[in-house]
């Protein structure tokens, strides 16, 4: 949980006291209670406004503070939670953001695992296009990996959706910090 979202959980507990509301279960507070009277309730109300001008704070200021660049060290990587079960690019990155926990550090987008992974020889830009676009598709060196391509249904209609196996993740994952630093210097 972020420091906002917690700022606007604890927001909404302070809420739902100031109505006169059981936060933990959403049941009226009896009357005579102490949290049901006025100045009480006028003061949660107060407390409110303030937890709402610190969550704009907090947004604020994570506007305007530069990202880090992405580094992973050994311990983080080792936290990383792999699955079973094919996942895409994205999910890796986020539950490699998970693992690192520094919200200040750039994510590594997935154009830069894409471009890492066709330069090492697993992905190649299929000419066959979908949707309008070239699609990207494992070699014969990716498949060998785990990675596998499945035609999907999207807003914009039908694409190929990359997913990496167990196997496929890690070797990604190992290789973050390197995806991380060729993506960033072509930026």
């Amino acid at each position: 949980m972020t420091e906002i979202e917690k700022i606007l959980y604890a927001k909404s507990f302070i809420d739902k006291m100031a109505n006169g509301v059981n936060p933990l279960d959403n049941t009226p507070i009896p009357e005579g209670e102490l949290l049901n009277h006025v100045r009480i309730s006028r003061c949660l109300f107060y407390v409110s406004e303030l937890l709402e001008k610190m969550a704009e704070t907090e947004g604020e200021k994570k506007k305007t503070e530069p990202k880090i660049p992405f580094f992973a060290t050994e311990e983080q990587i080792a936290k990383f939670d792999y699955t079973f079960h094919p996942i895409t690019a994205s999910e890796i990155i986020k539950r490699m953001d998970e693992a690192v926990g520094n919200p200040r550090m750039k994510s590594v987008a997935v154009q830069f695992v894409n471009r890492w992974l066709i330069e090492e020889g697993y992905l190649f830009n299929d000419s066959e296009v979908i949707s309008g676009k070239p699609q990207k598709m494992p070699t014969q060196k990716g498949s060998g990996l785990g990675i596998t391509a499945t035609l999907k249904e999207g807003k914009a209609g039908p694409y190929m959706s990359l997913q990496y196996s167990t196997q496929a993740q890690k070797f990604i994952v190992k290789n973050i910090n390197a995806i991380a630093q060729a993506g960033q210097k072509k930026e």
